[in-house]
């Protein structure tokens, strides 16, 4: 707390490392944003089905962009996409649970909203979250440094897909490993 009274330059540098749920990304400051100048190695694949409360859609975005040539294979990716928008879809919400928490919505003041989003729409969730795990354990991720994740924002949710450079990856297993 001291530090922070001080002003700006009379601060000392920190050490310039950011954590990202589990992940050390060495290297990047930590005040640095998604998309910023640094960090041109991510990819944001919005979602593209049917949206659910709470921001979920039943599909995201399956197109293979030019800035993933040097990441993965088009046959690689399209596989890898297939499963978790599989995955979600097979765990969607019935169409009655659907239009009751849609339809109902004003008349419970939500709490129909609620209701769905937490005993069906969390399943949805948890299987997309199961299919990206895998997708990252799979060889053509580790061997390439491609990580996807699933980020939500104010109603809204999206894929990223980012490339660590392979010498960064050694250095964050070894930091992940150290106990801090």
């Amino acid at each position: 707390n001291f530090f922070r009274s001080l002003p700006p330059r009379a601060r000392p540098p920190l050490p310039q490392l950011a954590h990202r749920r589990g992940w050390a990304i060495v290297g990047m400051p930590a005040n640095a944003k998604i998309g910023s100048p640094r960090r041109k190695n991510l990819i944001v694949l919005e979602g593209k089905g049917v949206w659910a409360p709470g921001g979920l859609y039943s599909t995201y975005d399956d197109t293979y962009t030019p800035e993933m040539e040097n990441w993965l294979s088009e046959d690689a990716f399209k596989v890898l996409i297939n499963r978790i928008n599989t995955a979600i879809i097979f765990r969607w919400p019935c169409a009655p649970c659907y239009c009751f928490s849609t339809i109902c919505c004003p008349f419970t003041f939500g709490l129909s909203t609620l209701l769905v989003r937490f005993l069906c729409y969390s399943e949805a969730e948890e299987a997309a979250r199961q299919a990206i795990m895998d997708a990252n354990a799979t060889s053509a991720c580790r061997e390439s440094g491609v990580r996807f994740e699933l980020v939500f924002t104010c109603c809204d949710s999206s894929i990223h897909v980012t490339r660590i450079e392979p010498g960064m990856i050694m250095q964050e297993e070894r930091l992940l490993e150290s106990p801090v």
